[in-house]
């Protein structure tokens, strides 16, 4: 995530990614980090090469939605509790859900209130198409089994392009958008979506301790996106 490398520009700062290629192409938007004070290293949170307690601050953006429910997800966070200091903190935005779909009214007004912003006219047009195909499936998920609905995502998006006024631009990058997920299905191939927020805390909870929490203010849905402080959990020293 560029912003978080500009947050840490100046330090010693790894950049972990499945691809270098997505590391190169988010480096577009850096406005302060530079790329040749960085270290890069490819591969997933679950198997990076480095010893226990390496990090001071572990910072990540909706990482832990990039593994399924289970124990991948699960080997997660005790796989970032070894990797963080004893005195470290893991810092990330998360995804939950509460269980409550938005209206037709509500999207519309959503997508409305991102595309005009200066953050999502950065975007290339294909950033914007799977950030509202995302969208779509976010909105329409079944949240009690952590399942999406591409039906439901896509039969949206074809009814608010039919039935509701929007510029040329917003109306193209919708349908773009429903025939991004007919065409292609789920992105990234997952079948899944966040957790409720009791999973979630349930989760971080047996690894970490929740020192601090925030929300954004500026966009619509903030409240699914939590910020969390985590301090490790440390083992403790058995009585003698």
């Amino acid at each position: 995530t560029p912003e978080l490398r500009d947050i840490v520009a100046g330090r010693r700062v790894v950049v972990a990614d499945l691809s270098y290629s997505n590391i190169l192409a988010a480096s577009k938007y850096l406005t302060k980090a530079k790329p040749k004070d960085e270290i890069w290293v490819k591969g997933d949170w679950l198997s990076l090469p480095f010893p226990a307690n390496y990090f001071d601050v572990i910072l990540g953006d909706a990482v832990s939605n990039q593994f399924p429910p289970g124990d991948e997800e699960n080997k997660f966070f005790e796989i970032i509790r070894t990797y963080c200091s004893r005195k470290g903190y893991f810092i990330s935005r998360f995804l939950q859900r509460h269980g409550v779909q938005i209206s037709h009214d509500q999207l519309a007004r959503h997508l409305a209130t991102i595309y005009f912003t200066p953050e999502f006219a950065r975007f290339s047009n294909r950033e914007k198409i799977f950030a509202v195909a995302t969208s779509a499936l976010s909105y329409t998920a079944d949240t009690s089994r952590r399942m999406p609905n591409l039906y439901a995502a896509w039969t949206l998006l074809h009814d608010l392009s039919e039935y509701y006024y929007l510029d040329f631009p917003m109306w193209s990058v919708i349908k773009e958008a429903e025939r991004y997920l007919k065409k292609n299905g789920l992105p990234g191939g997952r079948w899944w979506t966040p957790p409720p927020r009791r999973g979630l805390l349930q989760m971080i909870s047996r690894h970490f301790v929740i020192t601090d929490e925030a929300y954004a203010k500026d966009y619509f849905g903030a409240s699914n996106f939590p910020i969390m402080k985590c301090a490790p959990k440390t083992k403790r020293r058995k009585r003698i």
